[in-house]
């Protein structure tokens, strides 16, 4: 399968609980502070809206943002889907992306499943459950050996075994009446710096 960027999340902090990370925009802290906005905004497009007010669902238009970041305290999350989801779920801007970086320049971390913009950790079959409660969600590993350091399917095999139990036994019914579902397998990247911080996460998370 031929990955397209989809689109870019810039966290402040990555989700932990157990001893271990899950990369997910469910659980990971975004900025809206005007000042991280500013700083960015020469090089990001806003991705659901036409306004800058958040660092999730980004178009990154030049990728000199990526040596900008490197020494910052903030991580760089990558996804990358078909073309048909890119169609199906596409954003403003999309036409924008730099075209100098591709999926070849990052670091692979893993596969997730989304359902057009919703994934499976929320509405469908995963091994991280998360059930949204009044001050703070709360995350249920129900199948840790199949994700890896980083709350992410591993690899292909995991994934689409997961994308199939999704495809046949998940049904979404809003107001009595079963919904189309469309759920796909898409990739999780990071720069290599961002991947140098998560690993440094993980020797911390292990002391």
């Amino acid at each position: 399968m031929k990955l397209h960027l989809h689109h870019l999340d810039i966290y402040k902090s990555i989700y932990q609980q157990d001893g271990k990370l899950i990369i997910s925009s469910y659980l990971c802290d975004s900025f809206s502070d005007d000042k991280f906005i500013n700083k960015i905004s020469p090089y990001v497009r806003a991705g659901i809206s036409s306004e800058l007010d958040y660092t999730n669902d980004l178009i990154l238009v030049n990728k000199k943002l990526i040596e900008d970041l490197s020494v910052c305290d903030c991580y760089l999350i990558f996804t990358a889907t078909s073309s048909e989801y890119k169609r199906r779920c596409g954003l403003f801007y999309d036409n924008e992306w730099d075209v100098s970086i591709s999926t070849d320049d990052l670091c692979f971390l893993g596969w997730n499943i989304y359902n057009n913009r919703v994934a499976a950790i929320i509405d469908g079959l995963y091994p991280i459950e998360i059930n949204e409660g009044i001050n703070e969600p709360k995350v249920f590993f129900n199948d840790i050996n199949n994700i890896n350091e980083w709350g992410l399917l591993p690899n292909e095999n995991i994934c689409f075994d997961y994308l199939e139990k999704n495809k046949t036994e998940v049904h979404i019914f809003v107001n009595g009446k079963e919904q189309e579902n469309h759920w796909e397998a898409v990739a999780v990247y990071c720069d290599k710096y961002t991947y140098k911080k998560l690993k440094e996460l993980i020797k911390k998370t292990a002391t």
